[in-house]
């Protein structure tokens, strides 16, 4: 299956948001005072955009919504049908279909990792609740531990997905401020319990 393209394209999207996300979470720890409201939403279209390359690395037919029989039956069943041609290979590409909303796709990648699911579905309820506000509008009632734990996600499903060889290390390479987030916040965790 050529969808190669479509795989590195989120993939690539995924890692700049990740990068621009966590910059900025690491800038409004710093200053109490700046907003955070930039780094959600980079934060959680980074999250989107990783659960999406997951998706179509792994199943691509459920990325999107509405697909015609014909490449739907291709994407689910490869081995069964001809190759994809080429103009439903930029279709897909091109995202000429609508893709799957990000509560569908947090429900298909804990589908995918039930290993996670427990862990990781509080602090999906979390960016969920206030994924849309932060990307399109002012976020309502938000506070700065729940930045936290959004930073907190997006490192734990880079690392999930790095380890399963879905996305490049290389492109998600965590830096010192990213590492001593995480040790800070593991530990902190752990002294609550």
């Amino acid at each position: 299956m050529k969808l190669y393209e479509l795989q590195n394209r989120l993939e690539n999207a995924s890692s700049e948001y990740f990068r621009v996300g966590l910059d900025l979470f690491h800038e409004s720890r710093r200053y109490t005072e700046s907003s955070f409201q930039a780094s959600l939403g980079n934060i959680s279209i980074a999250i989107e955009l990783l659960l999406k390359t997951c998706i179509a690395k792994k199943c691509p037919k459920n990325l999107f919504i509405g697909l015609p029989l014909e490449l739907e039956l291709k994407l689910t069943y490869p081995e069964q049908f001809s190759e994809l041609n080429p103009i439903e290979i930029r279709s897909l590409n091109n995202f000429d279909f609508k893709s799957e909303q990000f509560n569908k796709c947090i429900s298909i990648f804990l589908f995918l990792f039930p290993e996670v699911k427990q862990s990781l579905k509080p602090y999906f309820n979390v960016i969920s609740d206030v994924r849309n506000s932060a990307v399109h509008s002012i976020v309502p009632h938000f506070q700065r531990v729940d930045l936290d734990r959004s930073a907190h996600l997006l490192l734990d499903i880079v690392e999930l997905l790095k380890a399963q060889k879905i996305i490049s290390a290389f492109r998600f390479k965590l830096n010192e401020k990213d590492e001593k987030f995480r040790n800070n916040y593991d530990q902190e965790r752990l002294e609550r319990l």
